[in-house]
């Protein structure tokens, strides 16, 4: 019963980790796929000082993204709504998610 418990216990700690990674990955393809297009534009600026000044938030945070999904070693980014689906999935699946749970 104790070993029922103790992989009862790493089987929720290793569901709760992996929910936590696929938060900061939702949020970081997220936060590149609404920038790109900023980035892009900053990219091709000819005045790029000045563009940078007018939408600095917009590129640092795309930056930081993008240096975030570099060192996960992520080249391709995941489809965002299967990510999406996948971490309700799990969600669904973890008791300490669900409303039912006592």
């Amino acid at each position: 019963m104790a070993a029922e418990s103790g992989q009862a216990a790493d089987a929720l700690k290793n569901a709760e980790k992996r929910l936590a990674d696929m938060a900061v990955l939702i949020k970081n393809v997220s936060t590149y796929q609404k920038t790109k297009p900023v980035y892009d534009a900053y990219r091709k600026a000819r005045n790029r000082e000045k563009y940078r000044a007018g939408q600095e938030q917009a590129i640092i945070l795309h930056e930081a993204a993008a240096r975030s999904l570099k060192a996960a070693g992520i080249a391709k980014l995941p489809n965002l709504a299967a990510l999406q689906s996948e971490y309700e999935a799990l969600q669904a699946q973890n008791p300490v998610h669900t409303s039912s749970a006592a």
